[in-house]
C-alpha cells in the first residue's frame, strides 16, 4: 500500500480530533473570507483534476473523500458556523449557520477544510452532525499527500479537502435580501427540477471525486447551477425567522413555491 509523511489527528481538526470552541470561531472567520459561488470562481485544469483524483485511487480513499472547489454563499452572523445534518424525509443533507453556544462539540465533525500551508493544517470551515472518525493508515497517507500536492501546484487558496458526500446531490442555496446566509438543501438528483430539464446551461461543478476509476464524476458530485429552466440558483427567505430557526419543512416549502422540487 502507498505511503506517506505521517499527519498527527490535530493536523485536520475535526476529522480525527474533538472540536473546540476556538476552532468554530476561526471557521466563522475564515467562512467570510472565502471567495462567492459566481462566474469568477477558477476554472480547474484537467491536469490538476486528475493528478488529484489519482491521489485519491492510489491511497485507496475512494469512497472517503473527494476535493472542493473553495467557495461561500454569503455571509455568515459572529459567533455561527456552517452546520449541517442528513434530513429526515429523504435522502439528502440540510445545511444552515447555527449558533456555536448551542453545538454539542463532541458529535459533530468537519465537512471542508481549507489548507492553512504556513502552519501546515487543514483547517474546517463547514461541518456535519456526528463525531469525529478513528484515523487509518490511508486517511492519514492520503491526507498528508494531498497538502504537499496543493502546496506544489500553489492551490492552497483554490482547492479544499472534503468529506465525499454520500450519493449524487444537487445544491440549492438560500439566504435573505441581505446577503446573510440561510445554508444549503442538497437534494437528490432524482428529486431535482433543476437536474432533470431539457436544453439547461452545463452545471458548475464545485467537488470532485474518484470513484470507479473513471474520471467523470457521476454520482460522487455536488454541483451548483446558475439557472435552469428559468430557476434560479439561489432562493430567497423572508429573514422573519433566523438561519437556524428554519425547519426542513419550510426549506422545502420554499424549493417547491419555486418549481425546483415537485
Amino acid at each position: 500500500m502507498a505511503t506517506a509523511t505521517t499527519l498527527p489527528p490535530t493536523a485536520v481538526p475535526g476529522l480525527y480530533s474533538v472540536l473546540t470552541k476556538a476552532e468554530l470561531e476561526e471557521a466563522t472567520t475564515l467562512y467570510n473570507t472565502l471567495p462567492p459561488d459566481d462566474d469568477n470562481l477558477p476554472k480547474i485544469p484537467d491536469h490538476i483534476r486528475d493528478g488529484a483524483q489519482q491521489l485519491i485511487r492510489k491511497f485507496g480513499v475512494t469512497s472517503r473523500f473527494c476535493f472542493h472547489l473553495l467557495h461561500g454563499h454569503g455571509t455568515l452572523e459572529k459567533g455561527t458556523v456552517m452546520h449541517g445534518q442528513r434530513t429526515t424525509g429523504f435522502n439528502g443533507e440540510g445545511t444552515c449557520p447555527a449558533p456555536i453556544d448551542q453545538l454539542d462539540l463532541t458529535n459533530m465533525r468537519g465537512q471542508i477544510w481549507i489548507l492553512d500551508a504556513a502552519a501546515g493544517t487543514f483547517q474546517p470551515y463547514e461541518f456535519r452532525a456526528g463525531p469525529p472518525e478513528r484515523m487509518t493508515a490511508n486517511d492519514n497517507a492520503f491526507v498528508a499527500a494531498f497538502k504537499d500536492f496543493l502546496i506544489g501546484h500553489e492551490l492552497t487558496k483554490t482547492l479544499g479537502l472534503e468529506l465525499l458526500p454520500h450519493t449524487n446531490l444537487r445544491e440549492h442555496i438560500f439566504r435573505n435580501s441581505d446577503g446573510i446566509n440561510y445554508g444549503t438543501m442538497l437534494i437528490p438528483t432524482e428529486f431535482s427540477k433543476l437536474a432533470q430539464a431539457d436544453g439547461i446551461p452545463e452545471c458548475r461543478t464545485t467537488a470532485w471525486g474518484a470513484g470507479g476509476g473513471s474520471n467523470e464524476l457521476k454520482g460522487e458530485v455536488v454541483s451548483h447551477q446558475e439557472r435552469q429552466g428559468g430557476l434560479p440558483h439561489y432562493f430567497q427567505k423572508d429573514g422573519k425567522l433566523r438561519a437556524w430557526e428554519e425547519t426542513e419543512d419550510s426549506m422545502l416549502a420554499t424549493l417547491r413555491e419555486s418549481g425546483a422540487i415537485e
